[in-house]
């Protein structure tokens, strides 16, 4: 499968589009006026804590107060000694895993206290941004969790071998009272590659502890890495052949963060200076108008629509302009079929996550079923 990717600026956005096989699949976008706030770090002040469901307010300077569930609390101080730490942050499955009480978080966190916490989701509607407290600075090729010292690797490799050099080669490097994660494209990287990302997770995470520990009350004290360093970091990868940059600046940002951990990925790194837009040469813009909308059409001639509300995402298949020869079954089958390719391809170009309902088409056989 081909991959590229593709930058696009303009005065009023940055638009950052992954493409397999010539079709758009992931779509970044970020403006001046309205900034992600995932991954952002920030000190806030508890301003109430709700016993009756386990979760608490704070006020980290935006419009709405953020929303922390004792779920998401730090582990080392809402768990027993006994329950495992890595299980948490690498997202094994735990239901195997012994149950442990928890301490109730209003022993844990009181009202005008200040912690530090980081948007695990973005506002939506009336509801403010969702926080944790369990900090994480993500890395091309490593995750840094501070104030533990463990060090994990990707589920991707189930090689012992492998899983065991590569958590020798972590602990030869990192400093005491730090944890490091390796992330599924951290496998096949050199020991320096590790060494240059580890300082640099370090000095970021250094950086935000002073800004910590600077004046008082709420404040940002990490951003996120903006659209352009952030989608070289999460998305290009030894399978992506060619990534087109439109303007300068980014082109020069992507280079310096490449130079600096991937020298080797440079040459793929390519200035688009066609007079032709970036994106209207390889028909992105048209395809973004007709996908981006709520009734997206399939190939069969059915469509499905896609709602979206505070409590889930609705998606409903229709036959549409469908209808078959001589066989309904059969056409209904191939429009969910369709359908079903196309919502996954709709769910992460939308980057829609959390409750998505589907309703398919009846079917009357099992077996299509």
């Amino acid at each position: 499968m081909q991959k590229k990717i593709l930058f696009n600026a303009t005065p009023t956005e940055k638009r950052a589009a992954l493409l397999e096989n010539d079709k758009v699949v992931e779509l970044v976008v970020e403006r001046p006026d309205h900034y992600r706030l995932v991954g952002n770090i920030y000190r806030g002040k508890v301003t109430s804590v709700l016993p009756g469901i386990q979760a608490a307010f704070i006020d980290i300077g935006l419009e709405k107060c953020a929303f922390l569930h004792a779920s998401d609390v730090d582990p080392s101080l809402l768990l027993e000694a006994g329950d495992s730490l890595m299980d948490r942050y690498i997202d094994q499955d735990t239901s195997k895993r012994k149950r442990v009480a928890r301490i109730p978080i209003e022993k844990v966190l009181a009202v005008g206290q200040e912690i530090l916490v980081q948007v695990a989701k973005e506002p939506i509607g009336t509801k403010g941004a969702k926080v944790t407290t369990q900090i994480s600075l993500a890395g091309r090729f490593l995750v840094l969790v501070p104030d533990t010292d463990f060090i994990g690797v990707s589920k991707k490799t189930t090689d012992l071998k492998k899983r065991a050099r590569l958590k020798k080669l972590v602990s030869q490097i990192k400093p005491p009272g730090v944890g490091f994660i390796v992330r599924t494209i951290g496998l096949q990287v050199s020991e320096t590659e590790f060494v240059n990302e580890i300082h640099l997770l370090l000095d970021a995470w250094k950086n935000a502890q002073n800004e910590a520990l600077t004046g008082t009350g709420p404040r940002l004290v990490h951003r996120e890495l903006g659209i352009t360093t952030r989608v070289i970091r999460d998305l290009f990868s030894d399978a992506v052949t060619q990534v087109y940059v439109d303007q300068d600046d980014d082109f020069q940002e992507i280079l310096a963060y490449l130079k600096a951990l991937s020298p080797a990925l440079c040459s793929r790194v390519i200035r688009y200076k066609e007079k032709m837009p970036l994106f209207d040469n390889f028909n992105i813009e048209r395809d973004l108008e007709r996908l981006l909308k709520r009734k997206v059409w399939l190939r069969s001639g059915g469509y499905i629509l896609i709602d979206r509300t505070e409590a889930l995402v609705a998606i409903d298949v229709n036959t549409g302009r469908n209808i078959g020869k001589s066989n309904l079954e059969e056409t209904i089958f191939k429009t969910n079929l369709d359908a079903a390719s196309e919502i996954c391809r709709q769910l992460r170009l939308r980057d829609i996550g959390g409750l998505i309902v589907v309703d398919f088409i009846d079917m009357r056989s099992l077996e299509n079923r």
